[in-house]
């Protein structure tokens, strides 16, 4: 049996160890589950409706006067007064967030207490609650579209994206989180983007450019910030980029001339030139071939019987008319012709 129990409690304990808490696709969840709210009673509820609607109508005072009918205790009505206090900028509502972390309302407790953070820019301290929040409530707009809105502060955009895109889908009716999204597309120069979800959810003119205006004050604050990190020494500054000179590029310098080649050169008596190539015309000299001239096919040669035998040469042929050759037992012989390297004889040919 203890075998049993410690190997349940190892699994656990490696189940746990391998969700990433900073990654927003896996939302680490709370161990214990906050406890169900006791069911409220009529008259409880038409008062809570009753402040619900004079705050959203935006009579936020008389909203709280409204509120305090109800008992001090009930956990609705302090979730109601800490949300109306938050929104008037009264320090008395954090204290009343925090009074209900062990309450059933943990979850809107966590939320209150990272959206005071955020207007605290205490991004760090927002991150916390906003993040045990939608580990409790995850399908909950407002608290996914509040996180996004802390990662976009803290300059993790991908997780901006995300959640913001999440509470979009979640409530498709609500705005806020499309105005929040515009606000991070202009941020990071994606116009084209931000066109495209200005047509789709059909935004006005004026929430264009008040997107616009929170991500040019957006952009602004952290370039303050990044600057006055680096003037305390937090972070180290950029190093210029140092511009080559086209005289001072780092290339390879030419070997300059050694000035022996600027020199005059010392005369060389110089050998005669028949010594060095002497014609080779005196041991052989090179007998020029006889001009011969062509055979026109229109004329052919004719050949003179002779009673010479057939190893003697034939007759010199005047230059007027073409050479003819005896050849035995018929045959006659190729015509000779005069190429550039010489007389050759052509292969013997018949039909003259």
């Amino acid at each position: 049996m203890k075998h049993i129990l410690v190997m349940m409690l190892l699994a656990v304990t490696l189940v746990g160890c391998a969700a990433d808490p900073a990654s927003p696709w896996l939302v680490q969840r709370e161990s214990s589950k906050p406890r169900s709210c006791e069911p409220l009673t009529s008259d409880q509820e038409l008062v809570l409706g009753l402040s619900q609607e004079m705050a959203s109508s935006g009579r936020l005072h008389a909203a709280l006067a409204n509120l305090e009918r109800l008992p001090t205790d009930l956990p609705e009505a302090r979730l109601r007064k800490a949300q109306l206090l938050r929104v008037l900028g009264r320090p008395e509502a954090q204290p009343l967030y925090s009074g209900l972390v062990n309450t059933c309302l943990v979850a809107d407790a966590h939320h209150g207490l990272g959206q005071i953070a955020v207007a605290d820019k205490s991004y760090t301290q927002a991150l916390h609650h906003l993040r045990i929040a939608t580990s409790l409530a995850p399908a909950s707009d407002a608290m996914r579209n509040d996180l996004g809105v802390t990662y976009l502060n803290m300059q993790r955009l991908s997780e901006a994206h995300f959640e913001l895109m999440t509470a979009m889908e979640l409530n498709e009716a609500d705005t806020r989180a499309t105005q929040n999204m515009l606000t991070l597309l202009i941020y990071q120069d994606k116009w084209n983007h931000a066109r495209d979800l200005v047509t789709k959810k059909k935004l006005t003119t004026d929430q264009f450019r008040d997107a616009e205006k929170r991500a040019t004050a957006l952009k602004a604050e952290h370039a303050a910030l990044l600057a006055a990190a680096r003037n305390s020494g937090r972070v180290p500054p950029s190093r210029p980029v140092e511009k080559i000179q086209p005289n001072k590029a780092k290339t390879i310098a030419p070997v300059p001339v050694q000035p022996a080649v600027v020199r005059k050169p010392v005369p060389v008596a110089a050998k005669p030139a028949a010594r060095s190539a002497a014609p080779t015309s005196k041991k052989t000299p090179a007998i020029a071939p006889a001009p011969v001239r062509a055979v026109q096919p229109s004329t052919p040669a004719k050949v003179r019987p002779v009673s010479a035998p057939a190893s003697s040469r034939p007759a010199a042929v005047k230059p007027s008319q073409p050479a003819a050759k005896a050849a035995p037992v018929g045959a006659v012989r190729g015509v000779q012709r005069a190429p550039s390297a010489g007389v050759r004889l052509i292969e013997p040919i018949t039909g003259y």
